[in-house]
């Protein structure tokens, strides 16, 4: 486990925003922990749609309440979260006290059922069914509830009487290997930790050993005096061979390890201990031993271990409370039970792994109590079936249930208050109803968009999983859809960016989470694409809070992350070609999150990502070092800024010597030979460019480029037959003779890189190309969602549909930023370059002053756009000092764009309304 030491929960983050002040966070955001603060029960399913609740934390075991409508004896909606199944994520508050989803039983909405779970207290949520009939027809429907213990980890529990210490709880580790991987572990890992179902907890420490000053150490609190004590450890060995393990610290003694494929036991005397806090270090001097644990043990103890206990099928207890029942499963501590209204029902039980299977081969089972499915051993769901529920033309039905966990004697007494007032729910329903992310403050202008953006954000918020592993907790964690069920580092940036337009303590809280704390080995959360989006969520959070506590927090993190992204940290081999360009293929054969994008498709096809660079990672680079050196000047931390500005010139001098192809007018991959020298452009056999696309403009999100090349790039990104379509930017060129319309990203439209491009363009003064980005997006989205009721993945250029994943947030987040940035009140926007010292805004939203840096690499004349977003209304004049003012238009309702051309760091800028003076 965790030193719990190390962990600060990112808890009770509260935003306000308060005449004449910037948005503020809440002090305690301090540490990292990898855990999300949500409670214990959510939309945490991750296999069929409902609820969940953190049954057990330690081991990763979670109880399912699954909810499925349907049609008496006919159709039933199968919640799966593995495929489209017909309901929808509806609503939600950011802190889950409610979410609901909508069930279209006929589609659209002709007949349907809106689930709502609502909080009651930490142990107890209200599940409120709204059937509601649209039809001149009369209806039957059925509701069924499907209970479900999903066990965490497998292995062996420690019995010990003495103090026992899992072997991956350690608290330093020396393994130093030659591996890009060493301190960058997939999904967070600790280093030499392994998965093991007959270890202790699940987890071992493997490898420790295959060098000589290989060590781990641990910290161990002893709470009393031991005589005679002893340590025991629990190991195994491989390849037939023995080990020896010295131990020093608390003790002095050694550990010869006799060869064993299987766990055993070995001790070692370590005499007369006093209480008190210790160290110890377990240093192989010969062999290698795969490592379980160690237990102090005083005399007459010893070390035992049991099997994790499980049984799938529930002790089913019968409740004095009318139309309920209580679980108790073995192996969880605690107690369900379930209490509803409907008095016209069977209880039911389903033995099998696959529910969707055995609700379709059981629909037209109508006398059976017991059904069975495939490996009936593997699972069970213990069901109430309501039914049948009977519902006049055009009327509405609500049925009402509640779910609880707590001691045998908490749940009856739960379960006996809500059966005797099955309306109780009803207060907190209203009450959590309405902390729904609706955007009702928004400008009206914008109303048009609020249906698709609230599903949107019930989407996004909604995406969330339990559990996950990361660095040796079982978190929950919001993931890009749930079909993908672990972390993602690139997806989770973008994740963020739109849960701050929800609620910014949910973006932070997620933010922090891929921010590993100094403890920590790893130089982020890695999993998938690492593009560092998490710089990008961080400078819009600043640019709204100028929290300076937060900023301290977070600046060594973000700081380690761009080192080890530019080759500057211990084991990081991005940074190996002599051209200066960057490469992240040892960590993830996807460069920019564009699976299928022309260029790296042929690359990995050709078997050249060891010797080629891609523009993408480079330009992101100099990007996050303009990024720090902001954030190290607002410290006074001058050196770390000089340092900065040393990367974005030895980047960008790659990039302009190196990559510039100036006959197709695109920035291009960079090969090199196998001494890392560059040897050209990547090219097809018919010479052509393979990077005519959006990473071959990339270098306009740096803000690194000549003129002439400026002038190029935005030929391609304005050009309708080359990156523009009618639905926005295409990821390859559709003049390149590697376009293609049957691609994942080849052909398709997606939003997370034309978010990094229209930042990009406000940061050129593109004002016009930026706006029609922004818009084009946002009624893209809109048509589709109020067509559908579906967040998709992406988008198809030839029909302009939706495709991909349907429940899908993160990647497709953008579209809040978007909605955000032009009709939110008091929202001020910027491209990449901004950097936000002091805001000030009054309580009306009519009035914004604030102080900005622009920093040191911004050149003298160039033009930018701001976007100020002012309560819709009066009309609005701008003043501007330390730039020149070049023009200022209302080109929304309340929406000013505001060009001007820079003359140095700082700007000043205020925004009033016309008639009044400043």
């Amino acid at each position: 486990m965790i030193d719990k030491r190390f962990l600060t929960v990112l808890a009770a983050l509260i935003f306000i925003t308060a005449p004449g002040s910037a948005q503020q966070i809440d002090k305690r955001v301090l540490e990292t922990n990898y855990d999300l603060d949500l409670p214990d029960w959510g939309p945490y399913n991750r296999a069929y749609n409902g609820i969940s609740h953190v049954a057990d934390p330690e081991r990763g075991s979670r109880f399912e309440l699954s909810v499925a409508p349907g049609f008496y004896r006919r159709k039933v909606i199968i919640p799966t979260v593995r495929y489209e199944a017909g309901f929808h994520p509806w609503e939600a508050s950011p802190g889950l006290e409610y979410f609901s989803y909508r069930y279209e039983l006929e589609w659209k909405d002709q007949v349907y059922c809106d689930v709502a779970f609502v909080q009651m207290d930490k142990n107890s949520r209200y599940i409120r069914s709204e059937f509601v009939n649209n039809t001149d027809a009369q209806q039957t429907v059925t509701l069924e509830l499907f209970a479900d213990m999903v066990f965490g980890k497998k292995g062996f529990r420690a019995n010990t009487h003495g103090l026992w210490t899992e072997a991956e709880a350690y608290d330093a580790i020396r393994m130093e290997r030659d591996h890009p991987k060493r301190h960058l572990q997939t999904d967070n890992w600790k280093p030499g930790v392994k998965r093991d179902d007959k270890a202790t907890n699940g987890e071992v420490v493997k490898g420790i050993g295959e060098k000589t000053d290989d060590w781990l150490e641990y910290k161990v609190e002893i709470d009393r005096d031991i005589s005679d004590a002893r340590i025991a450890l629990r190991y195994k060995t491989e390849k037939g061979n023995g080990a020896k393990i010295n131990v020093s610290g608390m003790a002095k003694a050694t550990f010869a390890l006799p060869a064993t494929e299987q766990y055993a036991m070995a001790e070692t005397n370590i005499g007369d201990v006093k209480a008190g806090t210790y160290r110890i270090r377990l240093n192989p001097t010969e062999g290698v031993a795969v490592l379980d644990g160690f237990a102090v043990l005083a005399k007459g103890q010893t070390a035992e271990f049991e099997r994790y206990k499980q049984k799938e099928e529930p002790n089913r207890i019968e409740s004095k409370t009318p139309n309920s029942f209580i679980l108790k499963y073995e192996g969880a501590d605690q107690y369900y039970g379930l209490v509803w209204d409907y008095d016209f029902y069977k209880v039911r039980n389903f033995k099998g792994q696959y529910l969707d299977q055995m609700i379709r081969n059981s629909s037209h089972n109508h006398v059976s109590t017991t059904l069975w499915g495939a490996n009936s051993d593997k699972d069970n769901f213990q069901e109430v079936f309501m039914r049948p529920i009977e519902m006049a033309k055009e009327s509405k039905r609500v049925v009402r249930s509640y779910v609880v966990n707590g001691t045998l004697e908490e749940v009856q007494a739960k379960l006996k208050k809500y059966g005797n007032d099955m309306k109780l729910g009803e207060r907190n329903y209203t009450e959590h109803k309405a902390k729904v992310a609706d955007f009702r403050e928004f400008n009206p202008s914008g109303d048009k968009y609020r249906f698709s953006q609230s599903r949107m954000a019930a989407t996004s918020l909604t995406n969330v999983v339990y559990p996950i592993a990361s660095y040796g907790q079982q978190v929950k964690h919001y993931v890009p859809g749930k079909w993908w069920q672990s972390l993602y580092t690139w997806d989770a940036g973008f994740a963020s960016l739109g849960l701050l337009e929800v609620d910014p303590s949910r973006g932070l809280d997620l933010l922090f989470t891929y921010l590993t704390a100094p403890e920590n080995e790893n130089a982020f959360t890695h999993h998938g694409t690492p593009l560092p989006i998490q710089f990008y969520s961080f400078l819009e959070i600043w640019n709204r809070t100028q929290d300076k506590e937060m900023l301290r927090v977070a600046y060594p993190r973000l700081k380690r992350y761009h080192d080890f992204l530019t080759g500057k940290a211990e084991g990081s081999d991005t940074d190996k070609f002599e051209s200066g360009m960057l490469r992240t293929f040892s960590y993830f054969y996807n460069s920019g999150g564009w699976d299928d994008y022309s260029p790296q498709a042929y690359m990995h096809g050709k078997k050249l990502s060891g010797t080629t660079a891609p523009v993408v990672n480079t330009a992101h680079a100099i990007r996050t070092a303009k990024i720090l050196s902001s954030m190290a000047n607002e410290l006074g931390l001058r050196r770390d800024a000089r340092e900065y500005t040393q990367d974005v010139k030895r980047l960008s001098e790659g990039l302009q010597k190196y990559s510039w192809d100036k006959e197709s007018g695109y920035f291009g991959y960079v090969t090199h030979d196998k001494n890392g020298k560059p040897t050209g452009i990547l090219r097809n056999s018919n010479g052509e460019n393979m990077n005519k696309g959006m990473g071959g403009a990339y270098p306009i999100f740096a803000g690194e480029y000549t003129d002439a090349q400026k002038e190029r790039l935005m030929e391609h990104i304005r050009n309708p037959k080359e990156l523009w379509t009618p639905i926005g930017f295409t990821a390859v060129d559709q003049s390149a003779s590697y376009y293609s319309k049957e691609g994942y990203w080849n052909g398709s439209v997606w939003f997370p890189h034309q978010w990094t491009f229209w930042k990009s363009l406000l940061d050129m003064g593109e004002t016009e190309m930026a706006m029609k980005v922004a818009t084009t997006a946002l009624n893209l989205w809109q048509r589709e969602v109020d067509e559908s009721y579906n967040c998709f993945e992406h988008f198809l250029v030839n029909t302009g549909r939706g495709a991909g994943w349907h429940q899908f947030g993160a990647l497709s987040s953008p579209v809040l930023s978007w909605y955000g940035s032009l009709y939110r009140p008091g929202t001020l926007t910027m491209g990449m370059d901004g950097f936000v010292k002091e805001k000030n805004l009054n309580a009306d939203k009519t009035e914004l002053s604030c102080s900005l840096d622009f920093g040191r690499f911004v050149k003298k004349g160039k033009k930018a756009t701001m976007l100020a977003c002012m309560k819709q209304g009066p009309g609005y004049e701008v003043q501007l000092k330390g730039a020149e003012l070049v023009s200022y238009k209302e080109i929304l309702p309340g929406l000013l764009a505001i060009e001007f051309k820079h003359k140095g760091q700082t700007v000043k800028l205020g925004v009033k309304p016309a008639k009044t003076s400043l």
